[in-house]
């Protein structure tokens, strides 16, 4: 199975943005580990200087590993998620 990464996007610049696994304090997280995303899928949310921002999959898939905690401050291209992407004879994926 090929494994690709979501990582921190350049756009956040050097202001130590903030990660949000869910939408609300007592909110279950936007994804876990197993899940299948599609590349709209809301995977997070990154605080900027009071400004959230959406982070989508990008590509279809299965989330295997969380690589960051609800709250964490994350860093330039620091990998936040780690996907599963089966092999798909269609080319659907």
């Amino acid at each position: 199975m090929a494994r690709d990464c979501l990582s921190a996007s350049d756009s956040f610049g050097d202001c130590g943005p903030d990660l949000f696994a869910t939408n609300l304090r007592h909110s279950p997280p936007f994804v876990e580990v197993g899940k299948i995303v599609a590349p709209d899928t809301v995977v997070c949310l990154v605080e900027v200087m009071a400004t959230y921002n959406e982070v989508t999959a990008g590509v279809h898939g299965v989330i295997d590993e969380v690589a960051v905690a609800n709250g964490d401050v994350v860093e330039f291209n620091q990998i936040l998620f780690r996907l599963k992407r089966p092999p798909d004879p269609f080319g659907s994926w």
